[in-house]
C-alpha cells in the first residue's frame, strides 16, 4: 500500500511546482481600458435614404474627372498599357465638400495619378444633412481604349 501513494504524491508535487505560488500581480483586479474620447465636432449621423441617390449622382456626374486624370497622365507619360481600378471613400454630410477622401482599393502605383484622383474628389460638392458618415463609391476601372 505504501507504493500506491507515491504516484499521487509525485503528481501533487509537480502540480504545485507548475502552478507556483500566488503573487500580488495575480490577485490585483484587471482594469478595462476606456475607449478614446469622440472627436469634437459634428456627430456621426447616417444620411437619409432619400439622400443616397443624390450622393450617387455626384459620383456618376463627376467620375469623368477621374477618367480625365487617367487620360492626361497616360498622354503625358506615354504609359500606354496602364490599367487599374480604384474604390474611393469619402467622409461627407457636414459640409458640401468631403471632410476626408481616401482609397479603399487602388491598384495604381503612380503617386502623381493617385494625387490627382484624390484632389478631384476633394472638390466635388455633396448634399449635407447636419452630421457625417463614411461612404464608398463603386469600383472604377480605368484602361487605355
Amino acid at each position: 500500500m505504501r507504493y500506491s501513494l507515491i504516484p499521487l504524491m509525485l503528481a501533487a508535487m509537480l502540480l504545485a511546482v507548475a502552478c507556483g505560488p500566488a503573487t500580488a500581480e495575480q490577485s490585483r483586479p484587471r482594469t478595462v481600458e476606456q475607449p478614446p474620447p469622440r472627436p469634437a465636432g459634428p456627430p456621426e449621423k447616417l444620411m437619409d435614404p432619400d439622400t443616397r441617390p443624390q450622393v450617387d449622382a455626384v459620383f456618376a456626374s463627376q467620375k469623368g474627372e477621374l477618367e480625365r486624370c487617367y487620360n492626361d497622365y497616360v498622354s503625358r507619360t506615354g504609359k500606354t498599357k496602364l490599367r487599374g481600378s480604384i474604390v474611393i471613400a469619402v467622409r461627407i454630410g457636414w459640409k458640401k465638400h468631403p471632410l476626408k477622401v481616401w482609397f479603399l482599393k487602388n491598384t495604381f502605383k503612380e503617386p502623381e495619378l493617385n494625387r490627382c484622383f484624390l484632389e478631384k474628389v476633394r472638390q466635388w460638392i455633396f448634399p449635407t444633412w447636419g452630421g457625417w458618415m463614411d461612404y464608398s463609391f463603386p469600383r472604377l476601372t480605368l484602361e487605355e481604349l
